[in-house]
């Protein structure tokens, strides 16, 4: 099995990395130096077809929009959003490979002071339906976890997902969209269905 994973130097990539070891993947890749918004990096990187392609790369720039520079935001939607992108466009994927994006429950609805990062994740989950639409031949999985145990989550509240169930859940999900964590599946239907139930109460009061 040949394997890629972007992101693998801690969190849920490295967590994918070990996995993806003990079911004996030939190639596990993320060079330090590999800068996942260039296309030009994507196209010299000249990787073999593959089995597993994870797009795990991800920054988070927190706070207010008007707090947030321009070099910010652009950093957040390259990286979580263009990377995943450049590099579905790169890879070649052999039939019935499983293509994973790490998406983000707050890629269903916007919070304050995560605006930018809940655009990209949004960005990334639409992108993925339409990757998966494009190539039927391929197992595309969109993960939408909760809060996990890695650098990124800061001081979030809540309970914390464990990296490897995460991974786990990304090699082993049938389906697109993957809610992780029971605060994921609550978050997301709310997210969902609130709106419209507020309306309908609106209607009748």
């Amino acid at each position: 099995m040949r394997a890629l994973v972007t992101g693998a130097r801690g969190g849920i990539g490295a967590a994918f990395c070990s996995l993806l070891r003990e079911r004996g993947a030939l190639i596990e890749l993320d060079l330090p130096d590999f800068d996942v918004r260039s296309a030009d990096a994507w196209a010299a990187l000249q990787a073999p077809p593959l089995d597993v392609a994870v797009h795990c790369a991800g920054v988070s720039h927190a706070g207010r929009l008007d707090g947030l520079t321009p070099d910010a935001l652009r950093d957040t939607v390259e990286v979580n959003l263009l990377g995943p992108m450049l590099g579905a466009q790169a890879l070649a994927m052999n039939p019935g490979a499983r293509v994973v994006f790490v998406g983000s429950m707050l890629g269903g609805h916007g919070v304050p002071g995560g605006g930018a990062y809940s655009a990209s994740k949004a960005g990334l989950r639409a992108f993925a339906e339409a990757f998966q639409l494009e190539n039927p031949q391929l197992e595309v999985v969109h993960l939408q976890p909760g809060v996990v145990e890695t650098p990124m989550a800061g001081d979030l509240p809540g309970p914390r997902l464990d990296p490897t169930e995460v991974a786990r859940v990304g090699l082993n999900a049938k389906g697109l969209h993957v809610p992780i964590g029971g605060d994921a599946k609550a978050f997301l239907w709310l997210a969902r269905w609130l709106p419209a139930l507020l309306r309908r109460r609106l209607k009748t009061d």
